[in-house]
């Protein structure tokens, strides 16, 4: 396991979170969050993740942008009805 790969992906990660709050665009990011989010859990195995805070902060707000599009989604499809 490279340390540096774990810090860069967990970075990565929040940063795609970040990015996937971003209301109807953000799909994409969210699910790459969410993504980078295992991917770093498995290289680490269970080894101590300095950046691991960026990680969990990424996968939860990947979560948040991926709960925020299906909400907009769902609410500009009942007004278009």
């Amino acid at each position: 396991m490279d340390k540096v790969s774990v810090i860069e992906r967990s970075q990565w990660c929040f940063a795609a979170g970040l990015c996937g709050l971003i209301p109807m665009l953000g799909l994409g990011p969210a699910v790459v969050a969410i993504h980078l989010y295992h991917q770093t859990r498995r290289m680490a195995r269970g080894e101590w993740n300095p950046a691991g805070a960026y990680a969990k902060t990424g996968f939860v707000l990947g979560w948040w942008g991926v709960a925020s599009f299906t909400l907009t989604l769902g609410v500009l499809l009942q007004r278009a009805l």
